[in-house]
């Protein structure tokens, strides 16, 4: 039989699903605590090769950190070619961890995510102009995010889906 070790009246119970999972956020230890939020910052999927740039920890902290936070049923590993992605079990998950970091640490990840994009991936730059896009105009580096979201516009009206057709 189960027993409260105080009166049920003054327990208390988070009123929205959002107060559940900051309060789940908030009982990680600090280290885990701060990987959850960088990873929401990268995003709702990430690279291993990514993360590992933008994170800059020791593999096997940063395998164990990752494998907690699995176990806790915060993220997903999803095996892939040629690396492994990682993934948010719920956007709002992400959304809580991303919101309760400090706007200055925000602007320093995005901007952090965003050299790490273009040195892992130069020769495909491309691929990646919307998230770079995004993760400048994030980080306050709005002349990189301009840069970007013209290539990102080029490239659509480029591709096939833009071009116009020639009246038959």
């Amino acid at each position: 039989m189960a027993r409260l070790a105080r009166p049920l009246a003054d327990i208390q119970l988070p009123a929205t699903v959002q107060a559940v999972l900051t309060a789940r956020i908030d009982r990680l230890p600090a280290a885990e605590k701060a990987l959850l939020q960088t990873l929401a910052v990268i995003g709702k999927t990430f690279a291993w090769s990514l993360l590992a740039r933008v994170v800059a920890q020791p593999e096997e902290e940063l395998l164990g950190r990752l494998a907690h936070l699995r176990a806790a049923e915060f993220l997903y590993e999803q095996p892939a070619f040629p690396e492994s992605e990682y993934t948010f079990k719920h956007a709002l998950t992400q959304e809580v961890a991303y919101t309760s970091l400090l706007l200055e640490r925000r602007q320093a990840l995005h901007e952090r995510t965003a050299q790490a994009i273009e040195a892992l991936y130069a020769d495909r730059l491309a691929e990646h102009y919307e998230a770079l896009a995004h993760h400048y105009s994030r980080s306050g580096n709005t002349p990189k995010a301009v840069d970007y979201l013209q290539r990102a516009g080029n490239r659509r009206r480029s591709g096939p889906c833009w071009r116009r057709r020639s009246p038959t």
